[in-house]
């Protein structure tokens, strides 16, 4: 049989169960076994995401200029780590083990999902389309701009696009139907 509570050191027992009633105590003992626990936030990019909050069991804090954040004398056990308060980006969970003096637990942050791009504004040069403009996205990191023909379903990518940026222009030498 085993056991383990945040803060309990773990229990193990081998028991000899009856035909009958079973009755096995469990007294938990105390930890005095504490742990260190630093690690970094980073974004998609692997980029250090300064300012996110970091909890763990009942504590607290917030990573500084370079991701880094440090929990000192935890008491070993099994724990829920999470970070949030980090516009653009899911919360992060995850259990932790703290069974070492020292540990690290690193965490990369997933995008959240981002609404598409509205108020597109087109310019075209007779029945070509050579410009193409759109309000921006909050946290968006690239619009990729694509090209069908006329000639079937199919589709090329014709630009990749960075913020602040939220136009595309283009020079089309063929039959094209749409700019998307």
């Amino acid at each position: 049989i085993n056991a383990r509570a945040p803060g309990f050191e773990p229990y193990e027992a081998t028991i000899r169960v009856v035909l009958g009633s079973n009755i096995h105590h469990i007294y938990l003992t105390p930890s005095t076994q504490t742990t260190n626990l630093r690690g970094t936030v980073t974004d998609w990019a692997d980029s250090p995401v300064a300012g996110a909050k970091v909890e763990i069991g009942t504590e607290t804090t917030y990573t500084d200029g370079i991701g880094h954040f440090e929990f000192l004398s935890l008491v070993q056990g099994v724990y829920d780590l999470s970070v949030s308060e980090v516009a653009c980006y899911d919360d992060y969970n995850a259990e932790v083990e703290l069974n070492a003096a020292e540990m690290t637990h690193d965490v990369r942050l997933s995008l959240s999902a981002l609404p598409a791009p509205s108020g597109f504004t087109a310019s075209a040069d007779g029945f070509l389309l050579n410009s193409l403009s759109w309000d921006p996205v909050d946290c968006a990191v690239r619009y990729n701009v694509y090209l069908s023909t006329n000639g079937g379903a199919s589709s090329m990518l014709l630009g990749q696009v960075s913020p602040p940026e939220s136009s595309c222009q283009h020079s089309l030498d063929s039959n094209c139907s749409d700019l998307w």
